[in-house]
């Protein structure tokens, strides 16, 4: 058999880590290396902030977490947000539709607005230092936090 661009006996191709063989099975690839999909998703998936799984399929990461598709809602209503397309607030490191944000008196609208500005000042003075640190870094992870104007910092696939 050919895989990773090299000829393998079907007993030797095996998975790098549990050094299992295939045997026809399903394999996925690494640097060069191949993996069960037990191991890869071990190795280099994601774990689902709300069910504690590995995301065997797109990843959303916001605020600073991964979430499976089906587990990325409103942390109120349960709405589903949809990557890309849902506006959500962030409230206590959580997504919040804008329906639930709404309902939220106004006083708690402000201090969430402004302990947002102030985390975002604080991640932009922490990336300034960080890159006076080390002038040759290229970073363009320029903001994790999201807002009212942002969906999601970007889904995986």
């Amino acid at each position: 058999m050919t895989a990773l661009g090299k000829h393998f006996h079907v007993d030797h191709f095996v998975c790098a880590r549990c050094e299992r063989p295939f045997l026809g099975k399903r394999h996925y690839e690494r640097k060069g290396l191949a993996y069960c999909e037990q191991h890869y998703y071990q190795l280099f998936g994601h774990q689902c902030f709300v069910c504690q799984q590995m995301i065997k399929g797109d990843v959303i990461r916001a605020l600073n977490k991964y979430w499976c598709v089906q587990h990325f809602a409103c942390a109120f209503c349960e709405t589903k947000l949809v990557a890309n397309k849902s506006k959500f607030y962030d409230v206590d490191s959580k997504p919040c539709c804008k329906k639930c944000y709404e309902k939220f008196p106004r006083d708690v609208r402000k201090r969430l607005a402004e302990q947002h500005k102030r985390d975002k000042k604080a991640q932009q003075q922490q990336q300034q230092q960080s890159n006076n640190s080390n002038p040759n870094l290229n970073n363009n992870n320029n903001n994790n936090n999201i807002n009212s104007n942002e969906a999601i910092d970007n889904v995986v696939r």
